[in-house]
């Protein structure tokens, strides 16, 4: 399988584009997470942005929606800690 596009390696995850969506594989070039996205970000902390139906949410590992897909826009921000935040805007 070839993909037009490849994000960043997250928490063993890479966000890749077959062409017509988005998902996850893994380093071995295996789907983790099926090609059902608009768009997608990088995992970090086990959770990344997806964009679905034209809206971001936030999935994890297990392809579960952590914060459902109702924002125009999101941004992740980090503290001090190093632990993320994710900030949205509907």
């Amino acid at each position: 399988i070839e993909y037009s596009n490849v994000g960043i390696f997250g928490d063993g995850l890479l966000a890749a584009f077959n062409g017509k969506n988005w998902g996850y594989i893994n380093g071995a070039a295996e789907t983790k997470i099926e090609f059902n996205y608009e768009s997608a970000g990088i995992f970090y902390n086990k959770m990344a942005a997806v964009k679905s139906n034209g809206k971001w949410g936030v999935i994890n590992r297990l392809n579960k929606w952590v914060i459902n897909p109702e924002y125009d826009d999101y941004t992740i921000l980090k503290s001090k800690s190093n632990s993320p935040s994710i900030e949205a805007c509907k």
